[in-house]
């Protein structure tokens, strides 16, 4: 698959958008990503669907992810999850926009769910004709009779702003009546590491001004726009969603979220239609707009790269691709002494900013790819001269490191006692790492057939015992003398 670098909002196929026509700006020769893309034989079979994970990044901390099926698997996936009490308190705000295309008396679900019952319903996924990326932005093209209707979602650089845009290319021939979609948004109000329970979150509901705004006093107020949409407000609790990626790490694998209300929008061959949910007072409702905004930002981030040396330049099209995943990882960490702060996330979607995978990863997210202003700034909010040498560290200096990391960190023993004791978890609750632990088998990473003898250490091979031979009696002489 050929991505256009010309058009940001053109789709992938099909004709471009009508209400969008101005340039990406960004006149570089820079290589494109290469294609990742899934056709129907993984989009549609669940087992292999789930496999595939997307994520996206607003380079705040915050970010969206989920399964290309559209399921939940994990309590870490969902539309927006920001950091609300804190540079780094996560919590899930907005789980899930599930789409439901209408023609007329008909309707085709374009979501996936799965009950704790151990029902998959309804099942989009078997809708998917493919599944691919354009840059960092997931695509969804849906089939549903002669018509393809592509889905986007992606989140606005610099804000806690998610997108989910739907494209209904022309077809060969008009349907009876006109389409429009069902969307229904599902809230939730709880940390990215938890699991809701049923009345823990009652938020305060309204529809402003054509939006809906949920609002939880306390902590923030997200607010649910819609582009040339109808909203009716609800308050149901869809209860029972099952996570089965949690349950194979021994965790609660059941959660719920809050169902805040109902959007109809109708839908026009060649237009974008879309929501817009964030914790920013005033979100723009222009997604077509907005997609630009995203594609600018992805071309400038591989163009900064491919610029940054000739061996970026002469590098392989998916060396772009690990120059987008760079550039996800690198957030703002804003600081009281040092407002322009920023830092790096050691990994989505479980961990924070640490000090030592900052320090490893260093080079590789900024040097390498044209961001020595940010490295020098994640220095300083790390407390660190950025022109000091390690030999040139006072004791008073080192003193201070090691308060800091002994402070913050946990190293040697008390990590490796930390490290036993979830392993022995995992043993005790029967959970499948715990068995890979029990048996002494590898538990992460690919080719674990053929890379167990790593982990078990050297073959012991257990030698045959030769059983000792008896001497041979001395022969007899002539006439009968030994």
């Amino acid at each position: 698959m050929r991505e256009t670098q010309s058009k940001p909002c053109r789709p992938s196929q099909g004709p471009e958008p009508n209400n969008t026509s101005s340039d990406f700006g960004l006149r570089s020769t820079a290589s494109t990503p290469c294609s990742i893309r899934f056709t129907r034989s993984i989009c549609g079979d669940l087992s292999q669907a789930e496999r595939r994970e997307w994520w996206v990044t607003n380079g705040l901390g915050g970010y969206a992810g989920g399964t290309i099926a559209g399921s939940l698997t994990r309590r870490y996936h969902g539309l927006l999850i920001a950091p609300v009490a804190s540079p780094l308190g996560r919590r899930l705000v907005f789980a899930k926009a599930d789409a439901t295309l209408v023609n007329g008396s008909e309707s085709w679900p374009l979501f996936t769910n799965r009950w704790k019952s151990g029902a998959i319903s309804p099942n989009g996924h078997v809708r998917i004709r493919s599944f691919h990326l354009d840059y960092s932005v997931p695509v969804w093209t849906y089939e549903i009779r002669d018509r393809q209707l592509e889905t986007r979602i992606w989140m606005e650089p610099g804000a806690h702003t998610t997108y989910v845009a739907w494209y209904l290319w022309p077809g060969a021939e008009p349907m009876d009546d006109r389409l429009s979609l069902q969307i229904t948004p599902l809230v939730n109000d709880r940390n990215h590491h938890e699991t809701s329970s049923i009345g823990r979150f009652e938020p305060v509901i309204e529809l402003d001004d054509e939006r809906l705004r949920v609002t939880d006093p306390k902590l923030f107020s997200l607010i649910i726009g819609a582009s040339g949409g109808a909203i009716v407000l609800k308050r149901d609790w869809y209860r029972d969603f099952d996570l089965p990626a949690e349950a194979e790490r021994g965790l609660d694998s059941t959660d719920s979220h809050l169902c805040v209300g109902e959007i109809t929008m109708p839908l026009i061959p060649g237009e974008w239609r879309g929501i817009v949910a964030s914790l920013e007072p005033e979100p723009s409702t222009d997604v077509a707009a907005a997609l630009v905004r995203r594609l600018d930002h992805d071309r400038a981030a591989v163009a900064r790269a491919h610029t940054s040396s000739l061996a970026m330049r002469q590098a392989p099209a998916w060396i772009a691709r690990l120059a987008l995943a760079a550039d996800a990882f690198v957030f703002s960490r804003p600081l009281p002494r040092l407002p322009d702060g920023e830092s790096v996330i050691a990994g989505y979607p479980w961990f924070g900013d640490w000090g030592r995978d900052t320090m490893i990863s260093l080079p590789g997210l900024t040097l390498a790819t044209g961001r020595s202003e940010t490295a020098r700034r994640i220095l300083k909010t790390a407390g660190v001269n950025p022109d000091q040498r390690v030999k040139g560290l006072t004791d008073e200096d080192a003193g201070k490191l090691r308060t800091i990391i002994e402070r913050d960190y946990k190293v040697e023993g008390a990590l490796r006692s930390e490290m036993a004791m979830n392993i022995k978890r995992l043993m005790d609750i029967g959970a499948y790492r715990g068995l890979r632990h029990r048996r002494s088998l590898p538990v992460h990473g690919q080719r674990t057939k053929t890379n167990a003898r790593t982990r078990k250490g050297p073959k012991k091979t257990a030698g045959a015992v030769k059983k000792p031979v008896a001497a041979a009696a001395p022969k007899s002489g002539p006439g009968g003398k030994k």
